[in-house]
């Protein structure tokens, strides 16, 4: 309402002179000197390089150092770009000998992937494209020549999968019978729950845990990629389960870019040992991570998340200052020599491994792989994942029970990814009167309010009446300082809408929690635009239209 009494305020004021002098133009872009597109060709050239991914960089930066150190101590005059620009066969046959000789190579593959990043170098150092002859001499002297004089091999390792069983077997004898030492007891939980995950979705360790490989930064799963859910179960309308939704960040080649795919569990009943949730929990309450100041204690979380009727989910919220935390952290010892879990630094890939090599080897496995970055155990029986890549997004299928052989939660994951899981009819639909006066005093919009009042002061000195002003530069101003007050006072409305209504949604859970603890629900009624007489006719003219039956 506040707008539109303004809009009749100002344009009664602003109408004559707007039909007098026509539509305001935008400014126009500044134009640019004489000469100036003339002086960026006679610039000198650029040296512009492809950017280039971190991993990527980092790669080639290994295999720079490698080929520095073989021209510096065996190639004579010892200047690597002197090589680079006169590079033959036998160059290239000398420096992959070299490697080979003093590196323990046994995979073919990776070799060629090493030579394909030293290609990428020679690229970048010389700004050129790689020689398409020696491209392909390259290839037929490894995969021949050097692939039957150092034994390179083309072979895959054979890991056995792993059923649900043996799955079980593990995850019990890592927590009941194994002598395995782990510094916490939080980083022997962590891993049965990390082995889980890997097997409802697939992921690699480094999507879980700090990279072990060339992404050595201190990144892994964080509190703010896990949401919490209390839902009504669709299948059983009286009961409640719990939901999580987790990001994976940093899936390969995608790490923090676009939009991350999102693995749904849910609350498992029919056996607690494969549940993610309970764990993931357990690890909430160790780092006071709830926002809601009146879960304290397990049964909290089901004694006070009562859903409400005009819901279909309570979200649990994680406090905003934990969002940027690692959830899975190893321990260290503190001043006094005690062992506690890190407060930031990330369990690490590697860590992962050794500690699965150690327990795959106290269970009696007969094949003891480490769970690394490139080489992990296949626990679904797959090789790349590509049937669960898109587990949720956008199909919704309950993979880990077909996995487990129980039956599926396919009306929980299907609730998991539709919109309605988060809708709420209740949610603000306008700023409040408190509100809209709390914009008015708004720095911005009162600086604009006061230059429009100092323009009409002057046009009413000089003029005597604004109307008799029209067409001249000083009308233009004044209609073009009417118009800012009113896009500046619908801007900063808009602005403040959005953030009230992303703030209830970030806080609607707590306060759910907080109601139901006061033992005074939320309820909301739906307010109809007809009145009720009129609803009430509509309604009884329907049911007398309707055919009638015996």
């Amino acid at each position: 309402m506040a707008g539109i009494r303004a809009l009749f305020y100002y344009l009664p004021l602003a109408l004559p002179i707007y039909i007098k002098t026509g539509a305001i133009e935008r400014k126009a872009r500044k134009p640019k000197p004489k000469g100036h597109y003339m002086d960026i060709i006679s610039q000198p050239s650029q040296d512009i390089k492809p950017n280039l991914e971190p991993s990527t960089l980092r790669a080639m930066q290994r295999v720079e150092n490698n080929y520095k150190e073989f021209v510096l101590e065996n190639l004579k005059p010892p200047c690597p770009n002197h090589w680079l620009k006169n590079l033959t066969i036998n160059v290239i046959e000398a420096f992959l000998r070299w490697y080979l000789d003093c590196h323990n190579v046994g995979s073919l593959p990776g070799f060629l992937v090493l030579v394909r990043f030293w290609r990428i170098y020679y690229c970048y150092e010389l700004d050129m494209d790689f020689p398409y002859r020696l491209k392909r001499k390259t290839k037929e002297l490894i995969c021949t020549v050097l692939k039957f004089d150092y034994g390179l091999c083309e072979m895959a390792k054979l890991q056995p999968p792993i059923n649900p069983d043996d799955l079980f077997a593990l995850l019990y004898h890592a927590v009941a019978i194994s002598q395995v030492y782990f510094p916490t007891q939080r980083q022997r939980t962590q891993h049965g729950t990390i082995r889980k995950m890997m097997t409802g979705t697939s992921a690699r360790p480094g999507t879980l845990l700090e990279s072990s490989g060339y992404c050595r930064t201190n990144d892994s799963l964080l509190w703010g990629d896990i949401e919490l859910f209390m839902v009504m179960d669709p299948e059983h309308p009286t009961c409640q389960v719990l939901l999580m939704r987790v990001k994976h960040r940093l899936n390969k080649r995608k790490r923090n870019k676009g939009v991350p795919p999102i693995y749904s569990y849910t609350e498992r009943n029919d056996n607690l040992g494969y549940c993610v949730i309970q764990d993931i929990l357990d690890f909430a309450f160790e780092d006071d991570a709830f926002a809601s100041e009146y879960i304290k204690e397990p049964w909290d979380i089901w004694r006070h998340t009562k859903v409400p009727e005009h819901r279909k989910s309570v979200p649990i919220h994680i406090k905003k200052e934990m969002w940027r935390i690692l959830v899975f952290r190893p321990g260290v010892q503190n001043e006094e020599g005690k062992w506690i879990t890190h407060p930031t630094r990330a369990l690490t890939a590697k860590q992962f491994g050794e500690d699965e090599n150690n327990l795959s080897r106290a269970t009696g496995m007969e094949k003891v792989e480490n769970l690394t970055e490139h080489q992990h155990n296949h626990v679904m029986g797959h090789t790349k994942g590509e049937i669960f890549r898109a587990y949720v997004n956008p199909y919704a299928g309950d993979t880990q029970s077909i996995y487990l052989g129980t039956p599926t939660s396919e009306a929980l994951n299907k609730l998991s990814t539709h919109a309605s899981l988060t809708r709420d009819p209740a949610a603000p639909q306008c700023l409040t009167k408190e509100q809209k006066e709390a914009v008015e005093n708004y720095p911005e919009l009162i600086q604009a309010k006061q230059e429009h009042h100092n323009c009409k002061q002057q046009l009413v000195l000089w003029y005597g009446k604004i109307q008799k002003a029209a067409g001249t530069l000083e009308a233009q101003e004044y209609v073009k300082i009417n118009w800012l007050v009113r896009a500046t006072h619908k801007k900063l409305q808009k602005c403040a809408f959005e953030q009230v209504y992303d703030e209830y949604f970030q806080s609607i859970g707590n306060t759910i929690i907080k109601q139901n603890y006061c033992r005074q629900p939320i309820r909301f009624e739906t307010c109809w635009r007809i009145g009720s007489s009129h609803w009430s006719f509509i309604l009884n003219s329907i049911i007398s239209m309707s055919p009638k039956t015996c």
